[in-house]
Formats: C-alpha cells, structure tokens, sequence
C-alpha cells in the first residue's frame, strides 16, 4: 500500500497544473480565443467576397466577347450577388456600391439604394460609408469595425466587422460583413466549458491515480504467484534446462536435468558446463561445447546434438543453445534447452525407409498418369488437326462450287429451270459454307488460336451492316426490326470489329430466325464503366425453358432437338458468340420465356479515342468515305515496289490522277533515289529484295537531318496491327493495306503532305478518260469488270494478266521447294508478295487462297500443303485461260497497230528534250503518255535509266525508238 505522504507527493503537482490551466485559460487562452473567432470570420468574408468577384469578372468578360451590354452583365451581378446570404441563421448579406458612395445594391436597406451615403455615421460617429471608399480605393480591399442596426430591427445597434473589395473595371465596392453581438457569447460559453473541462480533468486524473495505485499492489502479488508457477514449471518440464553465465558456468538448473544425472544442485552449481557429469569422457563434445556457449554469448542461436551414456544406453539429446537479453537488449545470460531425441530418431529412420518405398510407388504412378495424359493430349490435339484441316480441305473446293455456280447463275441463255434448281444448290453450298466456317472458328477457339485484332472503326457502321443484312430476312416475314442506337456513343470505338460483327450476326441471325411473329431489336447503349459499351439483341420468339438455357452454349447443341428439324442448323452460333464475348472480355447473359422471348447481352471494354471522328481512321483500313478527303494537289512521288503489275497498276491509277512517278524497285534504290532528287511524298512497299521497306525508310529518316521530313506511306499485304507497328516504329507515316483502294491512298497522300508542298490540281489538267466497254473475256478466277475498272485501262490490265501468267508459271514449286528447305521466311515472303499482285488484279479465288496460305506457313501447319494444292490448280486454270487472251497483234500494242508518226513521234521529241536537264520528274509525264500508246516492253530501258537516274542512257534509249518508228510506215 501507499503511504499518505507518497499520496500527496503524487497528487500535489497534479493539482498545481490543473490550477495554472484554469488560470491560463482566463489570462491566455480567452485573448486568443477571442482573436482566432475574428480570424476565421475573416477568412470567411474574404472566401465569400472572392467568390463575388469571380462571379463578377465572368459576367465581365461576357461582355468583353460581346454576349452582353455592361448594362446586362451589370444587372445579372446586382441579382446574384445580393440574393446571397449566410451566417448566424442566414441574416448576413452583401452590399454594393460606387466609388463616390453612391448605394447601389442592398437587399434589405433598399430605401438608401440610389443614395449618397459619404457622411452616413454609425452611432459613435464614425462615416462609415466614406471609410469604405476611401480605404478600397487605396488598398484594394480592407477589413472595417463599425456599429451598425440590426435590417430586422432597427433599434438594435450592434458591432458589425465587413469586409469592402473594389472592382476596377466598373468601379465598384462590394461589402459584406457578419455582426459580432455574439462574440462575446461564444468567448464566455467556451471558457466555462474549457473550466468545467479542467475540473473533469482534474478528477479523471485523480481517480486514475488512485485505480492505477490499487492495481500495482494487486500486480505485485501477481507477480510472486506467477515467480512460483514459473518456478514449478521451470522444475517440472521434461526439457533439461539450465542458465548459465557469459563464460558458461552452471547458475540455475532444473529438476528434470538433475534427476536424469542422478546429482543434486549443489554438486553443479557453479561449475563450467563442460565440467558437469553430463559431459564427462567427452572431451570432443567439451570442446565443442566451449564454443558453443561462447558463440551464444556473443548472440548466436546454436543447434546440434549429442550423444550421452545412460545406465539404460546411449541417449541422443537435441540441444539449443540461446542468448537471454535484458531489459536495455544487453545478453546477461546463457539458456541451454536439452531434450531426448533417441525414440524420436529411431521412428524418423522407419519413416524415412517408408517414404522411400512410398516414393517408388508414387513415381510409377506418376509415370503411368504422365503417359495417359500424354495420350489425351494427343488425341485432344489430332482431334482440332482434323478438325481444322478438314475444315479448310472441304472449304476449298466449296469455294470453288460456289464460284463456278455464281459465274453459271451469271449467264444468259439459261433454261428458267435449270437455273431454278442451281440457285437451290447456290443456297445449299452457301449454308454449307457457313457451317464450315462456324467448324473453323469453334476449333481455332478451342485450341486456344483465335486471335483478336484491336483497331478504330466505325460501331455505327457496324450496328447498320447487321440491321441491312438481317433486316430485310425480318421483314420478309413480317416481323418489326427496330435498331436503337444510342447518341450517347462516340462514332469510333477501338476493338475487333470483325469478331463484334461475328458476335453480333450470329445472335441477330438466330433471333430471327426463332421469331414467327412480333420483332427483333438490337439496343447498343454505353456501358456503366467509361469505355464499355452495352449490346443486347432481343426478339419475341420462341423462347428457352430455364433448364435449357445451359445447354444451348454447349457446341452442336440445341435446347429441342426438334428446332433442328424445324429451324435448322449446327448450335455452333450461339456457343461461338459466347466464346468470342468472352475472348473480348465480356459475359454473355440471357434471359428467356417460353412462348415469349429471348434476350441475349453482353457488355464489352471498347476504349473510345481520344481524337476527332474524321481523323480516328487515319492509320487504319479504309472504311468508309467519311475518311476521305478530296485531293486537291499534285505531287511528284518516289514509288518503291520490286513486283512490275503492283508498279504499273500504281503508276496507271497515279499518273492519271496527274502526279509525278519515279519507281525503283528496292529499298537500297528508294535510298539512293531520296538522295539525288526531289520528291513530295514516298510510296514504300514493305518487303522487297536487297533493303526492305522498313530499312529503307530507318535510312532514310536519319539522311533527313535538317531536312524536311517527307511522308513515307507503307504499301503492304499485311495489316497485321504488329505489322503496322513495325512500320512506325521505322518512320513510316501512314499504313496502307493491298490492294490497294486507290480513293483511300489518294485521300491519305492529301492529309500526309504538308501543306505548301506540290502543286494545285486543276480539272485541266487531268481531263477524264472515257471508260471502255470491256472486251477481254472471261478468265478463271478473276473478275475482269472490277479489274477494269481498278486499272482504268483495259490494255494496260490485260497486259498485267499476261505479265503475272508469264512470270508465276512455278510459283508453287518455289514455295514447295523453300518449304522443304525449310526456308518457311522465303516462302512466306514470296506468299506475301503473291497475295498483293493477285489482289491488284482482282483474281479473287487465288487472292483468298494466297491470304490462307500465308497465315498456315507462319503457323508452321500441317495445312500448308492442301493449300498449295488448291492455289494450284486455281492458277492453273488462270493459265490456261491467259494462253489465249490477246492484247492487239504480238508485239504491238492497239495504238500501235492503228497510228504511229503524228502521235507517238511528237511525244518521243519531247521527252528527248526533256531529258536535257537531268530531272526525272519532267520526263516522267511524257513517259507516262508514251504507256498508253506502246507496249510497255518498249519503254522498260527508258523507265529503267530514269529510275537509276542514268539520262545518257536514257536519252540513247530514246533516240532508238525515235529511230524505230520514224523507219516505220504509216499504216
């Protein structure tokens, strides 16, 4: 217990500070109680008076811009400003007035608006109003302590603190303040309960005091109850334990230790360890023990055992040697903890021989597993091979079925019959089409091969595509189709934009397809997350039973097995919409009646562009024409292309645009090219003998230097975003897929080009060219109408059929060849190049072929060769048809046959004389003219020394021909 003197001891200076509190918060804290209220209403009024200024200064700048007279803005600040109120149950407000004290604004004196108040007095005197001018004129803005009456009772004059700010540009005050007749309330209510605080304080503290003084007694008896359990426990753990000193004498003890000894405390304490019988006739253990307590003594924790002789046999002791650490950290002690291990090791040698026996098992076991699996796994993998190969083995020649009924059904002279019954297997070989597709797609899903693409496009564009190609299927059987679309979204989008329109026409096409009456809907809205966008395709058909909701997104499933009978169909739509949601990151939800409908949702992340919807498609396919812009220039264009069709058709399409045409056929050329001479915009195909496309352009961006930098625009069959990533990160400026759509690059050489360079395209200069009716016949493979018109020369395209047949007569066996070489680049290279050239020549059958052919040599699959087979004897059949197509009389172009002297020379004279001063770009037009009179073949040595910039050569080339046709006589 406490004594009464050690009470007061402890009490007395609590008391003595609460004491001085209670004084500091009268001669102190109420000073600056009182100061810190007048702050924060201060901080207040400035907060609000800025926030009128503001308010102020925007309604100023609109009439600065001319949205409204002084006379209006002034208005509108007079009305917001004075409706303001706040403070002690909002009585406080704000004032307005001029520079002169004339009362402008004030809500509740509105007898003195209008009124000179220069010599308004307060009640003690003080000309409040002349203060507010004279100090906001001066300083800007000032604090003032007036007495001013109460607006709601007039016979109450209290203190009053405002505030007064002047606006400069119309020479306004603006006032406002807070009344102070309850600071002093405030001061005094908050001393007393700061001195009620102190004296609560002073109790708490006493008490605690007290409570604390109890307690340590009832702690300290706790304390000799627990020394004895501990003392107890410390005798009667069946671990040896003993404390030592830092040199490793034996101080403390316990009773198990002992006992197992069979010695008394006296006959150890005070010992060395090492001394004690434990130890004895173990002089390796004894020295080894020495540096174990000496290392525990410097703070290491030790483990090992030892091996002591026992009147019952040896015995193995697992020891732990610890530092014991004081209250300051300091090691004082030595703990050796002792426990016998020797039954303990025997039953780990059984385990460990069980476990050995266990582990054979196991590895066997495991090995058979291994194996079955490995079994599964390849019978899992054969089975999407098969899949997939049989997939595209059957599409192959169904393309070709359908391509061949298409050009039959195109035919006149059909019997009305006949062509009945081929429409019937048009359709057929169609819907067979489609299902091998839908086989494709859910293998290349399931082994984990569909990849997706991320790029801009058009949702709209998207939503309108599916609404034409299902819209009028609903109508035809009088269903309502309603699209609603929301405003909300953006017109670009970053996604798939394949993938979306798969997802979408499956669901579009099933609900159509179950729905006998009512409508079919499809709602896009934003999704609740930014950049997400909400699908959902709805119909009134026939609905799903809740149990059947599951099995309908299983493949080859349907909820009734008669719908197949009824409806028809594989089930694979369905499942291939869900995987593909849930490829793009999406879920798709339905909800169904029976009898009543079905809706099918999904949610999915479409980042929205940050850019103006007619510049998000500037890196991107062409789409639509909203991309376009109207070319209103001319440019002189270094082209780089090794394939001569690729080159002509570009020059064709280009020259007669009105452009300038220098072509070079690899990179290495473009470089050189570039160097010598003068161009506005460069045409770069990406894979091209010697240098490609992505080195030259590399080389070509650092011999800029100082130079302008020129618009490097990549030509490519690949459109792969990685592809195109490539193409950037070498310096190219733009992408553009082939075939090429000419609108698209002409549009996209327009915004590439900076401005001031070229020269303006006059209608003059380029007078149109009639279109032909087109002559030549049909050719396997290749519809001749586009081709035309892609070409705008029939001679110039029939030449370029002849040209591709003429040099591609083994261009399987090339790729045959390199593919067992295993040179899989160059085949891929010479498949790449192929699917371009047969693109630009609207050979459509092999174009489609040579895109498939591509993707299968950089997958390394097992498809490449049906491939090549098929490509075969598509091209094949090309050759045959080509053997017999005619371009005028061998060697001769049309003109040429028909007129040569007053047309052909004139053009030879001037280009001659053109080349007089070395510039490419002049002779170019003339050569471009020539084109279209004479065989290409004529003018190659031409084309070829302006392309090397050798004029001599050039000009001796000319000279040849003027010689040729000048011999020759007029027909």
């Amino acid at each position: 217990m406490f004594s009464s003197r050690q009470i007061i001891k402890y009490i007395s200076p609590l008391f003595v500070a609460v004491v001085l509190s209670i004084v500091g918060v009268f001669s102190v804290f109420r000073p600056l109680l009182e100061e810190n209220l007048i702050a924060q209403k201060k901080e207040g009024l400035e907060s609000l008076v800025a926030s009128f200024v503001s308010t102020i200064e925007s309604l100023h700048q609109l009439e600065l811009n001319g949205e409204l007279t002084r006379e209006e803005a002034q208005k509108r600040a007079l009305h917001i400003v004075t409706a303001v109120r706040y403070g002690s149950m909002g009585k406080d407000y704000a004032w307005i007035s001029d520079y002169q004290a004339d009362l402008i604004a004030h809500p509740y004196r509105p007898d003195l608006v209008g009124l000179n108040l220069w010599d308004y007095q307060d009640s003690d005197g003080f000309y409040v109003f002349r203060q507010f001018s004279v100090e906001s004129k001066n300083t800007g803005n000032a604090f003032i302590k007036y007495n001013w009456q109460y607006h709601d009772d007039s016979r109450r004059i209290v203190p009053k603190l405002s505030l007064v700010q002047r606006y400069e540009p119309w020479q306004w005050i603006i006032g406002t303040g807070v009344y102070l007749d309850n600071l002093e309330r405030q001061i005094e209510d908050l001393s007393r309960t700061l001195l009620i605080g102190s004296w609560v304080v002073l109790i708490v503290i006493l008490s605690l005091f007290g409570v604390s003084s109890w307690q340590a007694i009832v702690n300290a008896r706790k304390v000799r109850a627990s020394e004895a359990l501990l003392q107890g426990v410390f005798d009667q753990a069946v671990q040896w334990i003993a404390i030592l000193d830092l040199d490793g004498k034996l101080r403390r003890i316990n009773q198990t230790a002992l006992d197992w000894a069979g010695v008394r405390m006296s006959d150890v304490v005070n010992l060395w360890l090492w001394d004690t019988p434990w130890w004895h006739g173990l002089e390796d253990e004894q020295a080894r023990l020495r540096k174990v307590i000496s290392a525990a003594a410097k703070g290491e924790m030790v483990h090992f055992e030892s091996v002591h002789v026992a009147p019952s046999g040896p015995k193995i002791i697992d020891y732990h040697v610890n530092p014991l650490r004081g209250c300051d950290g300091d090691i004082i002690n030595v703990l050796v903890l002792g426990n016998e291990i020797t039954d303990l090791k025997k039953a780990e040698e059984k385990v460990v021989a069980i476990n050995k026996n266990l582990e054979g098992l196991v590895e066997a076991r495991t090995l058979e597993l291994q194996h079955a699996k490995d079994i599964a796994e390849k019978a899992s993998q054969a089975k999407g091979r098969f899949l997939a190969n049989m997939s595209h083995e059957i599409r192959t020649p169904m393309n070709a079925i359908i391509g061949y009924l298409d050009l039959i059904l195109d035919s006149s002279g059909l019997d009305e019959g006949v062509r009945s019954n081929l429409n019937i297997v048009a359709r057929a070989s169609h819907s067979l089409l489609r299902i091998l597709n839908d086989v494709l797609d859910i293998s290349k899903i399931e082994s984990g091969k569909m990849a997706l693409e991320s790029g801009k496009f058009n949702l709209r564009h998207v939503v309108d595509e599916v609404s034409m190609t299902f819209g009028f299927d609903a109508r035809s059987k009088g269903l309502s189709f309603i699209v609603n679309y929301s405003e909300d979204l953006p017109s670009y989008v970053v996604g798939d934009r394949v993938r979306l329109l798969q997802i979408l026409a499956n669901l579009v096409g099933n609900a159509v397809k179950f729905t006998e009456s009512g409508c079919v809907s499809i709602c896009v809205m934003p999704g609740l997350e930014h950049g997400h966008v909400s699908f959902a395709v709805t119909d009134t058909g026939i609905g799903i039973p809740e149990d059947k909701i599951q099995m309908i997104l299983e493949p080859f499933a349907q909820a009734d097995v008669t719908t197949t009978r009824r409806y028809g169909g594989t089930g694979l739509g369905t499942t291939i919409a869900l995987q593909l949601v849930q490829l793009m990151g999406g879920e798709l939800e339905i909800e169904s009646a029976v009898g009543q409908g079905t809706t099918f949702s999904f949610v999915l992340p479409m980042p929205f562009p940050a850019c103006a919807a007619e510049s998000c498609a500037d890196r991107e396919p062409y789409e639509d024409d909203e991309a376009l812009v109207k070319p209103k220039r001319l440019f002189t264009i270094l082209m780089a292309e090794d394939i001569d069709e690729n080159a002509d058709l570009a020059r064709i399409r280009l020259e007669a645009e009105g452009h300038t045409v220098v072509r070079v056929s690899n990179g290495r050329k473009a470089v050189e090219a570039y160097q010598n001479g003068s161009f506005d915009v460069i045409l770069m195909d990406v894979q091209m003998p010697e240098m490609d496309g992505r080195e030259a352009s590399i080389a070509i961006r650092k011999l800029e230097g100082g130079r302008r930098h020129i618009p490097i625009l990549a030509l490519t069959a690949s459109i792969m975003q990685e592809d195109k990533v490539m193409c950037f990160d070498a310096g190219m400026d733009r992408v553009i897929g082939k075939p090429v759509n000419f609108l698209f690059l002409f549009s996209e050489m327009e915004k590439a080009v900076p401005e001031g360079w070229g020269r303006e395209k006059r209608d003059a200069q380029v007078p149109p060219r009639p279109m032909p009716p087109v002559s030549l016949p049909s050719i396997h493979g290749v519809n001749v109408a586009a081709g035309v018109l892609v070409w705008g020369d029939e001679a110039a395209y029939g030449r370029a059929l002849r040209s591709f047949a003429a040099k591609n007569k083994t261009v399987v066996g090339e790729i045959r060849q390199w593919l067992a070489a295993g040179e899989d680049l160059s085949a891929g290279q010479k498949a790449h190049a192929l699917k371009g050239v047969l693109g630009n020549l609207a050979f459509a059958s092999a174009y489609d072929l040579a895109v498939q052919l591509s993707v299968e040599i950089r997958k390394k699959s097992v498809a490449v060769e049906g491939v090549l087979a098929a490509l075969e004897a598509e091209l094949a059949l090309f050759f045959e048809d080509i053997a017999g197509l005619e371009v005028g009389r061998e060697g001769q172009s049309r003109l040429e046959q028909q007129d040569v002297s007053h047309r052909i020379l004139p053009v030879l004279r001037q280009l001659l004389e053109s080349l007089d001063h070395d510039d490419p770009g002049e002779a170019e037009p003339f050569v471009a003219e020539l084109e279209n009179m004479v065989l290409p073949e004529r003018l190659r040595g031409v084309a070829d020394a302006l392309d090397a910039f050798d004029f001599a050569t050039a000009r001796h080339e000319v000279l040849a021909l003027i010689a040729f046709f000048e011999e020759r006589p007029e027909r």
